[in-house]
């Protein structure tokens, strides 16, 4: 049996080596498209630049939020609040 929708969360370390959280993210989406899941898993964008460029890649590659290390635990909390409310 095949569950389309095991994955709720993803935190997206945007830094990787191979391929960065921005090339995932837009990889996933293309992915969620193509076998028609709705709703999509919730990406947050993990990375040290908290710069608007930062958030606006996030945006385009189709994460959800992004987020600065080292993480806000009331933010997350918050959002993993929501995600359970799902």
């Amino acid at each position: 049996m095949h569950h389309k929708r095991e994955i709720k969360l993803v935190l997206m370390d945007v830094q990787m080596p191979v391929m960065n959280g921005y090339e995932s993210t837009t990889k996933i989406r293309q992915f969620e498209d193509n076998e028609e899941i709705e709703p999509g898993c919730y990406i947050i964008g993990v990375s040290g630049d908290e710069s608007l460029e930062h958030e606006r890649k996030c945006r385009m590659a189709g994460m959800n939020e992004s987020m600065v290390k080292p993480l806000d635990r009331n933010r997350f909390e918050q959002i993993l609040s929501i995600l359970n409310h799902h």
